[in-house]
């Protein structure tokens, strides 16, 4: 059973009665093996997109609750979702995941997965290859594509987060996992294909099994290519099963209908997992939302903050 803890650390609105643990968005945690030049101080890791005001951050910390900022360049580039980061033993260098935009804002498969491999993890775009952020402007980006949709897949369709999970551990990975949630706009001007309130920028996200046998490869769906979500999206009952209604939502702006699945619209896997007690299963937890993804900025919907963590459990290799 997980409890909400109040650690006292971090300053929300005037109160330390929180869980919050630093002024950051968009943060992965990796444990960095110590070494040589990685101080028993710096044996938790987390790199973030957003933080404090800046484009990106690192963070070090000796226990994963108290954190403090480690020396770090700003990213050149906007990666509003989780980056996430690995040591790789075999490299003897840093990996790390991020998301890669290409084109215009809305331009189809615009957004992908990009790799860096790093010694420098304050600077990690450093050792990348020079290439534009968005095929385009004159600024760096650095990480290279490994990941995106192609003509098999619907016209519309990026990729968000990434997931980056080794199995069966980060010392030893036989094969690594990545879980990204797969934002498939909505298509069409009509109540039934189009964006709610012609919302552009909208659609849903439904969470994909990629995998790689080297952190070298670039990333595949598994050997039957099968491109169904791993993570389906739920149900949308409102209360009772309304299909006639929106095309199957019910109206976030009707008060009578003011709650819905937690995942009817969006679904977001957290890197990593937990092996069960009898070590016959693994744990991996997710986040689902109501709301579409042009939704969640949307002042006027009334589904309330009924979002939850939820719990997949796998047998071992399954």
């Amino acid at each position: 059973m997980w409890v909400k803890p109040k650690l006292g650390l971090y300053n929300f609105s005037g109160s330390r009665d929180n869980n919050i643990l630093i002024g950051a968005e968009g943060c992965s945690v990796f444990l960095d093996p110590v070494r040589p030049g990685v101080p028993e101080s710096e044996h938790w890791k987390m790199v973030c997109s957003n933080g404090e005001g800046t484009r990106g951050q690192l963070w070090g910390s000796a226990d994963g609750v108290r954190w403090r900022p480690l020396p770090s360049k700003a990213l050149t580039f906007s990666d509003d979702t989780q980056p996430t980061a690995y040591w790789d033993a075999d490299l003897r260098k840093y990996v790390v995941y991020v998301r890669r935009n290409i084109g215009a804002h809305d331009a189809g498969h615009r957004r992908h997965l990009g790799r860096c491999i790093t010694a420098n993890l304050s600077d990690w775009q450093a050792d990348a290859s020079q290439q534009s952020c968005d095929g385009t402007g004159p600024e760096p980006c650095g990480c290279e594509v490994v990941f995106g949709a192609d003509e098999r897949d619907p016209p519309k369709l990026d990729v968000y987060t990434n997931a980056h999970t080794p199995y069966p551990s980060s010392e030893s990975p036989a094969v690594h996992l990545f879980f990204p949630s797969m934002f498939a706009h909505f298509a069409g001007t009509d109540a039934h294909a189009g964006p709610p309130d012609g919302r552009s920028n909208d659609g849903l996200l439904d969470t994909r099994l990629l995998l790689a046998h080297s952190l070298l490869d670039n990333l595949t769906y598994p050997a039957d290519d099968s491109r169904a979500p791993f993570v389906s999206l739920g149900v949308n009952r409102c209360g009772a099963w309304t299909p006639a209604v929106m095309g199957g939502w019910c109206d976030p702006k009707d008060d009578s209908l003011s709650r819905t699945s937690v995942d009817t619209s969006a679904s977001w896997m957290a890197k990593g997992m937990i092996p069960s007690e009898d070590g016959e299963s693994i744990h991996l937890y997710h986040v689902g939302w109501p709301m579409t993804h042009g939704g969640v900025a949307d002042p006027h919907h009334g589904w309330g903050n009924n979002s939850a963590v939820g719990m997949l459990t796998l047998r071992v290799d399954g």
